[in-house]
């Protein structure tokens, strides 16, 4: 694992930060969303930090929703948060509370964010960063960006110049492949802080044994204590430390650092308010531990004695919450004080009132000039989730009321479902989660809400437990029989299969596929009331197990004689040039001798192995350049061609006519044998070899192989363990078989037999003879950095090879 995340570190944040300059060379301009034509040809996100606003033609005084910067993030559906984005764009000098962040939407992009016919991606937005938009540079992931430290001065009773925010989202690819082509999406922004006024009801006297006390109520003020000024965008990321927290005093030298006074309001009964709320980022304490931070305020009232010329102040706490021990993000809190008595004469020692009322909202769900009706909020702090090789995790999630789980929803995929191999969701019905659970089967995944009352002192938080064993569950029908989902006669055969499953059992194999989780909760009381949707929150889930699948299915374009996919051996896309090219042959799928007609290609994604294995994950490239041009038989029979001549002419993918330049192959040695690469693309059966090829014939077919959007330069030939590894998930019903239990291939090591000794092939020990091959191509280095089809879908051979700039990442 942590060689697979080193290798993406080093290379894979190394193109992606290419990729940028190539789709977005203009990341740090300044655009202003709504002055900017949109629609066609450009993605359109639209950012709101508020449901609601204030009176009509009333400025946010307190740019409190004000969005004065952002930056938007663009990611692919699969990936994860710790990669960098495929699009990290700066926005500058906005000024509403809603924008629109338009990004010209290039070839190059939509291909990058949308690959393998996706339809949709994610988007996360960052706002009002305090050191601006630069604090995100380039090969920042969004997990990165989350963790950005963030310190406010909110000891001030000065306006805040902006508060910071984020959201997540996905957004839409419509009209794909028409001039009317657009990326669509929206955003709300929840702001990293929280809100707290006060509303104060005090008599003009009150008589306390006999004697008459008669209140100053122009002259009362506030302080806050344990206030949070220091947190991170996401504060669930970061741990609270003493200097995080402010207070405010009588004698701060900062004249805006002490007390604020309460202002005359427009309620007949709270008549007197605080205008200059205070702002504190989450904050959890030990109500156990009187010790531990708690956040609380002191609201300090003048009092003088009938027949004394001076006033006397008295002390009162304010807590801020009525119940629990956490103060969440994004949530104004407001509490309404009567006062009727005496309280304390020493500051340090404030009299704890009981007649308090506490109202609570979602900060920006109710219009800011309106009085809060209830104590009621619902907020997370992200919409979307991955996780990576874990099968249990923890959302936190802020809640003023118990919370309810009231649906669950996993989708799983398969890929071997009939002979095409075509990617197959499936998903998982309450019936059959419920039929599951009564045989007694387990639990195929637990989800529930820990709400206040199941607090542990282990996890004292609120929030959602999930938890999904990653193992292969096996359907059954209703009759106890074994549903099969392999290599099935039609996709009708598929639907039927799918539609008889009645209940899963566990199986001991590992799961191969990633899961995609739907979680909704709402507040218990709310459920199947009118207004349940106002306090209901849908989180998704990814999950991706150590090893897992994904595909994409190649196509037919017209070829000289036969139909082909988007693929090419040097340049050519036909299927005929002669023995001296039969290196160059390109069948496709119509050819009569083809037993293997899938026309997929496989995206194998491993992160770690089981310690019984002997497989290493690495880079099994050579750290020199060889671009393979000794003059031995590069054309076939034609020995004597000049080396140098046999290399397609060709635009590269920054547009220069060249031949290859910068080939890494595969290492041949047998130290490299067991070596397999944490990502790889296995070429489809639209690159079927005509006949066997020698070593050098079948490294330079590689070399210059190219399908759909991924560029010749790139592609080698697989080691021995990656093509051992290929057919075992093809043994095991995966994948349809990729490679052919009665041919022989070439491995970077030489020729194998795909006959398997205990799960083995045999490696080789020079590399003489010949043999057929498919090439692979290492997504987990070159990631999306693709090339675009035509308006036809029909792509132009490219050279995509590049030298590398961390030639060896072990040092």
């Amino acid at each position: 694992m942590t060689l697979y995340r080193f290798l993406i570190n080093r290379f894979y944040l190394t193109l992606a930060a290419a990729l940028l300059l190539a789709v977005a060379a203009c990341s740090d301009d300044s655009f202003n969303g709504p002055d900017s034509d949109g629609g066609a040809g450009y993605i359109k996100i639209r950012l709101s930090s508020s449901s609601h606003g204030s009176r009509a033609g009333e400025v946010d005084k307190l740019n409190e929703n004000l969005i004065s910067s952002a930056v938007l993030c663009l990611s692919t559906l699969t990936s994860t948060d710790d990669m960098p984005p495929v699009l990290t764009q700066r926005f500058s000098g906005l000024t509403g509370s809603t924008e629109v962040l338009e990004v010209k939407l290039t070839d190059d992009m939509r291909n990058a964010l949308f690959p393998d016919n996706a339809v949709t991606c994610k988007a996360y937005v960052v706002a009002n960063l305090p050191d601006g938009p630069s604090s995100v540079t380039d090969g920042m992931s969004v997990s990165d960006i989350r963790a950005i430290a963030v310190t406010s001065d909110f000891a001030t009773s000065n306006v805040q110049s902006s508060f910071v925010m984020d959201g997540d989202n996905t957004v839409t690819l419509l009209n794909s492949g028409t001039t009317a082509e657009s990326v669509s999406g929206k955003i709300d922004l929840q702001r990293a802080a929280s809100k707290i006024t006060i509303a104060v009801n005090v008599p003009e006297s009150i008589t306390v044994d006999g004697q008459v006390w008669r209140s100053e109520r122009t002259n009362m003020s506030v302080l806050i204590t344990n206030g949070v000024q220091s947190s991170a965008v996401n504060p669930a990321t970061h741990t609270l430390v003493t200097g995080d927290y402010y207070n405010t005093t009588t004698v701060s030298e900062n004249q805006t650092h002490r007390q604020r006074k309460l202002e005359a309001g427009t309620d007949t009964k709270f008549t007197y308010e605080l205008t200059s709320p205070f702002y504190t980022y989450p904050n959890e304490w030990n109500p156990d531990d009187s010790e531990s931070p708690m956040t609380y305020m002191t609201l300090m009232v003048p009092w003088k004695l009938d027949g004394e010329d001076s006033y006397r102040t008295c002390y009162y706490m304010v807590p801020v919450i009525r119940t629990g021990n956490t103060i969440g993000r994004n949530i104004h809190y407001r509490v309404k004080i009567n006062v009727n008595i005496l309280g304390s004469f020493t500051p340090d020692e404030p009299f704890t009132l009981d007649d308090l009322s506490y109202t609570a909202a979602e900060w920006g769900s109710v219009p800011v000039d309106v009085d809060i009706a209830d104590y009621r909020y619902l907020v997370v702090d992200q919409n979307h989730y991955t996780m990576d090789n874990i099968e249990s995790t923890f959302i936190p999630v802020y809640t003023s009321h118990p919370t309810t789980v009231t649906n669950v929803e996993m989708t799983y995929y398969r890929y071997y479902t009939t002979s095409q191999g075509n990617e197959k969701p499936i998903t998982i019905t309450t019936t059959q989660y419920e039929n599951t659970q009564t045989p007694g089967y387990g639990n195929i995944w637990t989800c529930d809400f820990l709400n206040p009352d199941k607090v542990d002192q282990v996890n004292p938080s609120t929030g959602i437990n999930f938890s999904h064993k990653l193992v292969v569950w096996n359907p059954y029908n209703q009759r106890n029989e074994s549903v099969s989902l392999t290599n099935l006669r039609s996709d009708n055969a598929v639907n039927t299969a799918i539609n008889s499953i009645w209940y899963y059992r566990p199986s001991n194999d590992p799961a191969y596929s990633r899961y995609d989780i739907t979680i909704t909760i709402v507040h218990t009381d709310k459920v199947g009331k009118p207004d349940a949707a106002n306090f209901t929150k849908t989180i998704t889930i990814t999950q991706y197990p150590q090893m897992y699948i994904t595909t994409r299915q190649n196509y037919p374009v017209k070829g000289a004689s036969a139909v082909q996919g988007n693929m090419f051996v040097n340049g050519y896309q036909a299927n005929w040039y002669g023995d001296r090219y039969k290196w160059y042959m390109t069948y496709g799928l119509s050819y009569s001798n083809v037993t293997n007609s899938n026309p997929n290609q496989y995206v194998i994604n491993i992160t770690q192995f089981d310690s019984s294995t002997d497989y290493i994950i690495g880079d099994p490239r050579s750290l020199t350049i060889n671009n393979l041009t000794s003059k031995d038989d590069f054309n076939g029979t034609d020995a004597d061609s000049a080396p140098a001549d046999g290399w397609a002419f060709a635009n590269d993918m920054s547009g220069t006519r060249r031949q290859l330049k910068y080939y890494y192959p595969t290492e041949s040695g047998t130290d490299k044998a067991n070596w397999i690469a944490p990502k790889i693309r296995v070429a489809s059966s639209y690159g079927v070899c005509e006949t066997t090829n020698t070593y050098i014939q079948d490294q330079r077919r590689c070399a210059s192989y190219q399908e759909l959007g991924y560029p010749a330069g790139r592609w080698r030939v697989p080691t021995v363990a990656e093509i051992e590894f290929i057919m075992y998930q093809s043994q095991k019903g995966r994948i349809p078989k990729l490679f052919n239990t009665d041919i022989e291939y070439m491995s970077a090591q030489g020729v194998v037999s795909t006959t398997m000794t205990n799960g083995k092939l045999t490696v080789p020990t020079d590399t003489n003879g010949s043999a057929s091959v498919r090439c692979v191509y290492d997504e987990w280095y070159w990631g999306n950095d693709t090339i675009v089809p035509n308006n036809n879908g029909r792509y132009s051979f490219t050279w995509g090879d590049r030298e590398r700039t961390n030639p060896n990442p072990t040092n």
